[in-house]
């Protein structure tokens, strides 16, 4: 017995001995980050260039502005209707909005490639890709003194209608991607009530209930006829945005610059739990205003 007990002793000394050291290791340091709330996203004030009283336009650009779209040959998917007020807006945006347009159109680069491939597997005439320029200028925290905010100037109730989350956390009005997303339902939704793609930019901007009673007094779907039982703004909102639409897809023709910002390109990645945006930058080798933005 006395014999057996030394031997387990032996034994587990020996084991004991053959019980490898962990190796030292310097610890990874971490440098302490104090914390710092959440960076405020400070909206930024837009009103859409639409006025109710249009400049009249001289003789001399009316005849150029003619020129312009007798010698365009491109075949639009919306259905662009060339009349006096568009043209009068036409000239607008190329003489006393010329900053606006050429500071929107400049911003577009950044997301019109990536609308317009929504727009056309949503099957929404791609042209309606540059609605932001009138909604937004493109400026992705723009609100409006109605409190409608984003690129596509979502009002809360009709974004939580159409998928965005809206909350103390987070506004995915401001998210060009989400919210480009819940404009195409959106606007698909009113051109499948409508049946006009004139009629759903009319009630995108609004409301529906207006457009219908347009519909109901005259009895036709026609918005040059119902227009004059809408809102100043918004049956100005249709040729403004067609004099918009004939500028971009012909910049150089009206002395604008083709040059735009550089499209978005971004990854998706899924952060487990919330994390301050510098670790990200870190981790991403990007700094951090790049992540905020």
């Amino acid at each position: 017995m006395k014999k057996a007990f030394l031997i387990s002793i032996l034994f587990l000394i020996l084991a004991a001995g053959c019980i490898k050291k962990p190796p030292e290791t310097t610890p990874e340091v971490y440098t302490y980050v104090e914390a710092a709330p959440s960076p405020e996203i400070k909206p930024e004030d837009f009103s859409p260039p639409i006025p109710e009283k249009l400049p009249e336009v001289p003789q001399n650009e009316a005849q150029k502005i003619k020129r312009v779209i007798e010698k365009e040959k491109r075949v639009y998917e919306y259905p662009i209707e060339i009349n006096d007020l568009v043209k009068r807006f036409i000239y607008a945006y190329t003489t006393k909005y010329r900053k606006f347009m050429e500071d929107s159109l400049r911003r577009s680069g950044k997301y019109i490639d990536f609308i317009k491939r929504v727009f056309k597997k949503e099957g929404i005439p791609v042209e309606i890709a540059y609605l932001p320029i009138i909604e937004s200028g493109f400026k992705e925290k723009a609100m409006s003194y109605a409190r409608a905010r984003g690129m596509w100037q979502f009002m809360r109730s009709t974004g939580r209608l159409f998928g965005l989350q809206i909350n103390w956390w987070v506004d995915e009005r401001l998210d060009p991607i989400r919210s480009t997303y819940a404009a195409a339902k959106y606007l698909k939704y009113l051109y499948n009530r409508l049946g006009d793609w004139n009629l759903a930019l009319a009630a995108y901007n609004g409301g529906t209930r207006r457009v219908e009673r347009g519909i109901r007094r005259t009895g036709t779907r026609d918005f040059w006829k119902i227009k004059r039982y809408l809102r100043r703004q918004t049956a100005n909102y249709v040729p403004a945005f067609i004099a918009t639409v004939i500028i971009a897809t012909n910049r150089e023709d009206y002395g604008f610059s083709n040059e735009t910002e550089l499209p978005f390109k971004y990854d998706e990645v899924e952060v487990p739990s919330p994390t301050d945006l510098r670790v990200i930058a870190k981790c991403a080798g990007r700094s951090s205003s790049t992540i905020r933005t």
